[in-house]
């Protein structure tokens, strides 16, 4: 993808977003261990977070952090929503469509990405949680799911009613 494509659907701020989840719960499910968290985040905005205590955590905590990434980023998807929702009369259209848009391309390419992820069980998040326990994997992906679903209704024109 070029640098003008993900400025304009602000991959780098998803990335960020996406890093963050993992950063912020790793950080809470283990505050005895106060792990020191690391997240890279390179020009191509592809990430990395790192916890240098991850060996000592069970397969539960590491299912619940690699779940936390994909689940922040839909957050924050869920939060430009309402965010266009709410400013819509004050913004022309075309940005409206514009974000509305980018935003669902987001969406689908953080539900592609687990979907992939977990058929592959590769290491990326939902593999690694495919590969721990797929009780782990219904979880997250009920969880995933269910933003995507309220995502969706938001993206929907609002129907006015007189």
């Amino acid at each position: 993808m070029n640098i003008f494509f993900k400025i304009l659907i602000q991959d780098y701020a998803h990335t960020f977003a996406h890093e963050m989840g993992h950063a912020v719960v790793a950080r809470m499910i283990s505050p005895i261990l106060k792990p020191k968290v690391f997240v890279y985040l390179n020009y191509m905005s592809t990430g990395l977070t790192r916890n240098i205590f991850k060996p000592l955590l069970s397969t539960r905590s590491i299912s619940i952090i690699n779940a936390a990434g994909p689940i922040f980023n839909m957050f924050f998807c869920l939060g430009k929503i309402a965010i266009i929702n709410k400013c819509n009369a004050y913004i022309p259209k075309l940005l409206v469509s514009l974000f509305k848009i980018c935003t669902f391309f987001e969406i689908f390419l953080e539900v592609s990405n687990g979907i992939i992820s977990a058929y592959k069980k590769d290491d990326r998040d939902f593999g690694v949680i495919a590969k721990n326990e797929t009780f782990h994997l219904i979880l997250a992906t009920a969880a995933l799911a269910s933003q995507t679903v309220l995502a969706m209704f938001l993206l929907l024109p609002s129907q006015e009613t007189v």
